[in-house]
């Protein structure tokens, strides 16, 4: 199979905890056709072949269908890819980053796409993973956690590098135009979840015409109000730049809402969600003042603590978890 833009492509994956390398690897896979499927295991096919998920089945099928790249979700998708699979779905091939993917019986899952000429290649985006994720909450959380017995060859690096490069791949490229009405949400959208994004689908979809732009605080702001993010100010906006339900996002950006913010990007509507009385800060004085605030409830009550919390209820299974894969990376000499 060629590398010509044409056809569907399919990528499939656990897809715990979706983060920017996701977003990445699914912007990679449709850049190789005209349509992208996005296969997703099940938390049974999960928990057989490495274990237990963060999120559950349906929450990360809600999270995928979030992700600006993919046009269709393929629930359930089995671990080891069969050509039934690629058949179903209509799709011409099926890509994957350079590390190999073992099943439980310790199998490469797509050795029979690669000898029927049905497979190729993408960058695995380096400085995150699921795991690497969860590491971070373990070092903070976990008593006696060796961060370094389970950092990952692959992903384990210490701080993400933004460069222009990187930024732009992930964006819209698009300006509001005059029938849009332009939305301001801020926050610090770390552990981007899906009550992250079905609060952000539902202002898209609730606000006619709506150009959403997201606002990401930065860490010591974060700080402020709440625990030390876990990921840096440039990994959670390109989280957030990689969300079909958002037009533009501001780095560092403000926690108060002034009149050259609202001036500079034409602020008609400033959103909040519950969380926004967290700030210790009102930011929202002048908006309100303008008559330009409005208080809109997510239809998931789901929070970054929630993820947290799970983490730290099966510490010593997650972190048993990374330790053997960092270790097996190491053996494989890959």
């Amino acid at each position: 199979m060629g590398t010509e833009k044409s056809g569907s492509v399919f990528i499939d994956g656990c897809f715990d905890m979706v983060h920017f390398g996701h977003a990445n690897a699914m912007r990679q896979a449709r850049s190789k056709g005209s349509r992208l499927v996005v296969g997703v295991h099940s938390d049974e096919e999960i928990i057989k072949a490495k274990g237990m998920p963060v999120l559950t089945s349906e929450e990360r099928y809600e999270a995928v269908r979030a992700v600006k790249w993919v046009d269709h979700v393929h629930e359930a998708s089995p671990y080891s890819l069969y050509m039934s699979t690629l058949d179903k779905c209509g799709c011409d091939f099926v890509v994957h980053g350079e590390d190999i993917t073992l099943n439980a019986d310790g199998e490469d899952c797509y050795s029979i796409a690669q000898r029927m000429g049905r497979f190729q290649f993408i960058h695995r985006t380096e400085g995150v993973s699921t795991s690497d994720i969860v590491n971070r909450v373990l070092a903070r959380y976990a008593t006696g956690f060796d961060h370094s017995a389970a950092q990952s060859k692959y992903t384990g690096t210490e701080t993400f590098l933004p460069s222009a490069r990187k930024i732009a791949m992930f964006s819209n490229r698009t300006e509001p135009e005059e029938h849009h009405t332009v939305v301001y949400v801020d926050g610090s959208f770390d552990l981007l979840h899906p009550g992250h994004l079905s609060w952000l689908r539902t202002l898209k979809e609730s606000i006619p015409n709506a150009y959403i732009i997201a606002g990401i605080h930065s860490d010591e702001d974060v700080a402020s109000y709440g625990p030390t993010p876990f990921l840096g100010v440039h990994e959670r906006g390109l989280g957030v730049m990689g969300c079909r339900w958002v037009d533009d996002v501001i780095f560092n950006a403000p926690i108060t809402v002034d009149k050259h913010m609202i001036a500079e990007f034409g602020i008609n509507v400033v959103a909040v969600g519950p969380s926004g009385a967290d700030y210790p800060v009102d930011g929202y004085v002048l908006p309100k003042e303008m008559g330009l605030l409005r208080t809109i409830e997510g239809p998931r009550p789901m929070s970054a603590k929630t993820i947290v919390d799970r983490i730290v209820a099966r510490q010593a299974e997650y972190a048993a978890k990374n330790k053997a894969k960092a270790e097996k990376e190491r053996m494989s000499g890959l």
